[in-house]
């Protein structure tokens, strides 16, 4: 019993070593939590329509969740999705000036959360309309990809959701995959 509970804290060890390695929180990704409009000015630009660029983690960031569009993301719905579809969705993607979108870590999603007076914890300039409910990423809680990280712009809170439920999907692509 006791090999037993060795293994599996040892296991937890590595893996929680690799998970903080992957997504950055060794390397320093950090989130500017309560940050002012000032700063959110130099750190956010609004590509087009589609896409925000954020010098601060050097990402392409979608600016609608997936299912709305417009300049206000006002048009549409936006979409709830299994965790396996929205990896499918990200990994089809290749339009709004990136050739390879996907979904965002634990850690640079949650680089995006902004303690706000109002419903959304999320800049609503940059990202408007953004729903009030937690969304994906692609970090697994555990090694049967049935635990997924994820990120709720109605408090800023991270916990951990049933592949199987559906989330709200924002896509993220690295800067050095951009197309033009």
């Amino acid at each position: 019993m006791q090999a037993q509970i060795l293994i599996y804290i040892t296991t937890f060890i590595f893996y929680t070593s690799a998970l903080l390695i992957h997504d950055g929180l060794i390397a320093g990704v950090t989130n500017k939590q309560g940050s002012d409009s000032a700063t959110n000015i130099k750190r956010f630009k609004i590509r087009n329509a589609q896409a925000v660029e954020d010098h601060q983690t050097g990402l392409f960031w979608q600016r609608c969740s997936w299912g709305l569009k417009g300049n206000d993301c006002a048009m549409g719905d936006a979409s709830r999705m299994p965790w396996q579809e929205a990896l499918l969705i990200a990994s089809t993607r290749s339009t709004e000036g990136c050739e390879t979108w996907r979904l965002p870590s634990l850690v640079e999603l949650n680089s995006l959360v902004e303690p706000q007076s109002g419903d959304v914890q999320i800049d609503q300039h940059y990202f408007p309309n953004t729903q009030a409910t937690w969304y994906w990423t692609a970090t697994t809680f555990d090694l049967t990809n049935s635990l997924i990280k994820v990120v709720s712009f109605a408090d800023g809170s991270q916990f951990d959701s049933l592949a199987t439920n559906s989330g709200v999907l924002r896509l993220v692509c690295e800067e050095h995959h951009r197309v033009g």
